[in-house]
């Protein structure tokens, strides 16, 4: 008999303690849930004209920083022109959030506009969280050679601040959208290159390496790479499987492990 008391004891305990538990995350998940509803306020009246949603979208070049009522969270607000100029906007809202379940992560919200008869109409949205509030920065440049501005968004550095990392978004001038390239924060310092007609990346760590891609339907695709590493200059060809290819191997000094390449017969 005593047994099957204690074992109603200890199931009690643990029926209340699931009751607990669940009450907590409720009550934190209202609170997210809050802290969201406050920021789509502070958009409308705090930013004193960043974002205006009755009435035209008007956006500032300079960085504005608003704090919501009642919490310990931080909006950090953005805009850059994409596109052809004028026409076409971005805004970035980064959503720094104090709470036990969402330490460190600050939800990043993209907001692609279309201008049409002097009205800015919201194109497109894209969502994703970042760890830390060194990204965001936004810039505007044609990064495949087809005359419109791509949209660049700093996603944070590595290397002692040397490898740069940036989300890339290639602007679609026919369906006026943008189109995310998945894997581009995998290279670091992206950039286009007017000599080879593509895209390349150039990677710091004990050496160095000059990565040649092109962009193939939503991706960035290695296609070339120079090495300096270990007193030599390695260069690779890469085929449309991914197979690499050594092609040539010459010596060099250390002082040369740093230089990046604008061509691969160079």
């Amino acid at each position: 008999m005593l047994w099957v008391i204690k074992q109603m004891v200890i199931f009690m305990r643990i029926f209340l303690y699931n009751i607990l538990l669940s009450f907590l995350v409720a009550c934190n998940s209202k609170k997210v849930d809050e802290s969201f509803e406050n920021k789509n306020i502070m958009m409308d009246t705090i930013t004193e004209g960043i974002y205006n949603r009755e009435n035209n979208l008007i956006i500032k070049n300079t960085a504005k920083e608003a704090y919501s009522s009642g919490n310990n969270n931080k909006d950090y607000i953005d805009s850059i022109e994409l596109g052809e100029s004028s026409n076409y906007k971005v805004l970035i809202t980064i959503s720094e959030i104090d709470t036990l379940w969402r330490q460190n992560i600050m939800p990043v919200k993209l907001e692609c506009f279309v201008r049409h008869e002097n009205r800015w109409i919201l194109r497109q949205v894209f969502n994703y969280d970042q760890g830390t509030l060194s990204g965001g920065e936004l810039f505007s440049k044609d990064l495949n050679g087809d005359n419109f501005n791509d949209l660049l968004v700093s996603e944070g550095s590595g290397a002692r601040g040397a490898n740069v990392f940036y989300r890339l978004y290639i602007f679609d001038p026919i369906k006026e959208n943008l189109i995310y390239i998945k894997n581009s924060t995998d290279y670091p310092n992206i950039d286009y290159n007017q000599s080879m007609k593509c895209i390349d990346a150039w990677a710091i760590y004990s050496g160095s390496s000059t990565i040649f891609l092109k962009i193939t339907g939503d991706s960035l695709k290695e296609f070339a790479k120079i090495n300096l590493f270990d007193g030599l200059k390695t260069k690779i060809l890469i085929d449309s499987s991914g197979q690499s290819r050594i092609i040539e191997k010459t010596k060099i000094s250390d002082e040369d492990y740093y230089f990046r390449f604008s061509n691969f017969n160079e």
